[in-house]
């Protein structure tokens, strides 16, 4: 993929940072999984391309792919085939204190291929699927409704 050692550090860096990218860097970074994707003019943020169509590196995978080939270019570590798992906490629900049913909120991560969203589910069923960096974006916009 790259030949020095600086420039595969470089290259990492705007991979893990990128949020934006052409469907060139996409494709040779990440695998293509969203279900549809947004794109607009803008500057990838991984080659420079200026004035091309980017999307959200998420439709990418976050380029997944590319950084564990990098990384592994890096290390020269052998691959191997061992799988490791873990606990993790997906879904938390949110009920009044004196309810039998689980008919309250749920806030989960999820994740469609694209990398891991928050999505939150009413009782009703209707869901709001956030990026985390939304969510954020989210969470500064409530307190700034609050604080009026």
């Amino acid at each position: 993929m790259v030949s020095s050692k600086l420039e595969k550090i470089n290259l990492l860096n705007k991979l893990h940072n990128a949020y934006k990218c052409c469907k060139t860097c996409g494709d040779k970074y990440g695998v293509y999984s969203a279900a549809s994707s947004t794109y607009w003019t803008g500057t990838c943020d991984v080659c420079g391309a200026e004035d091309v169509s980017v999307t959200e590196t998420r439709d990418y995978g976050y380029f997944i792919t590319g950084i564990r080939k990098l990384a592994m270019e890096k290390t020269k570590a052998p691959v191997t085939s061992e799988v490791k798992y873990k606990s993790q906490i997906h879904s938390i629900s949110i009920t009044r204190q004196d309810d039998k049913h689980f008919l309250g909120t749920e806030v989960r991560i999820d994740d469609e291929g694209g990398g891991p969203f928050l999505m939150i589910i009413d009782s009703e069923g209707n869901e709001i699927r956030l990026d985390f960096k939304e969510f954020d974006l989210l969470v500064k916009a409530v307190e700034t409704l609050r604080n009026q």
